[in-house]
């Protein structure tokens, strides 16, 4: 999973001390959500996301500004002596397009970038060349968009295209549609954490936030424990940070027990900060261990 960087060699050798690395999980900057509309608005909305054909650019004017200013404050923060940087993706374009602005950036300041064996899709490969890789876990590959659309905000336009639509799925997404409307918390996140299991009793399809909190986000400690084996036995001396650029779906119920705070806006991080076989995770001036 982990190779060492094309350009510059970080110095290798041994270290008596625990190894210290950081993962910093960073939600995606605003978008247009491009794709999904695409899917929602054509002769068969209910398609499974396909990540090989998104809309490259999906972030907004103002999503790639804010992105950039977070980028270049977190790159600026690095040592390109001691820093070197591996970037991991879901798969969706908007998650690619925020990781490939903090890659843009890392170049720039010549902080090294480890390479991974192969980038997982060809789509991530063209953006990121070759050195974004896409993680199942990081990703939703949702197989029904018009459910993922449940749980906007009362104020977004409806564009699906009900002719293409049965009248049995319609009349319970309508249903589930009124829970929303009766309660908006104001942002799907809320709205997610707040009704996904109500509403999974009229979609038994839809996966709960402590559902994707257990699939998604549980799996990836333990893939952060691993790539801490993976770097141990790799050689390299520098301090690597792992980038890991995604969505607020499966951290929620993360963020609410252990946090106390309602979800995570676009561009926000949380830190995993590894020493050996200890973890903690930083968000929002709070720290705990995992």
């Amino acid at each position: 999973m982990i190779t060492s960087p094309e350009s510059r060699s970080p110095e290798l050798g041994g270290q008596d001390s625990p190894r210290e690395d950081e993962v910093h999980f960073v939600r995606h900057g605003k978008a247009q959500y491009k794709t999904y509309g695409d899917i929602v608005a054509s002769d068969n909305p209910q398609q499974p996301f396909n990540p090989e054909e998104q809309v490259v650019a999906d972030l907004t004017e103002k999503g790639v500004a804010e992105v950039e200013i977070e980028a270049i404050k977190f790159i600026g923060s690095l040592d390109p002596e001691k820093d070197v940087l591996f970037f991991v993706s879901s798969n969706e374009s908007r998650a690619i397009q925020t990781a490939n602005i903090y890659r843009g950036e890392a170049h720039k300041a010549g902080v090294d970038v480890i390479r991974p064996k192969k980038a997982g899709t060809k789509f991530a490969e063209e953006i990121g060349d070759g050195e974004i890789r896409t993680v199942k876990n990081l990703s939703l590959n949702s197989r029904n968009i018009i459910l993922n659309k449940l749980f906007n905000s009362p104020k977004q336009p409806d564009d699906i295209n009900w002719s293409a639509i049965d009248p049995e799925t319609r009349e319970k997404w309508d249903r589930a549609r009124a829970i929303i409307v009766a309660g908006d918390k104001g942002s799907f996140g809320a709205n997610f954490f707040a009704y996904s299991h109500e509403l999974q009793d009229i979609f038994p399809e839809i996966k709960t936030s402590l559902e994707m909190y257990e699939n998604n986000f549980q799996n990836l400690l333990k893939l952060i424990r691993f790539a801490i084996k993976k770097i141990e036995d790799s050689g390299i001396s520098k301090k690597v940070h792992v980038m890991a650029f995604g969505h607020e779906n499966y951290l929620l119920d993360f963020l609410a027990k252990r946090f106390q705070e309602e979800g995570i806006k676009n561009c926000e991080a949380i830190n995993i900060k590894t020493k050996g076989d200890s973890i903690s995770a930083e968000f929002r001036g709070k720290e705990v261990e995992l």
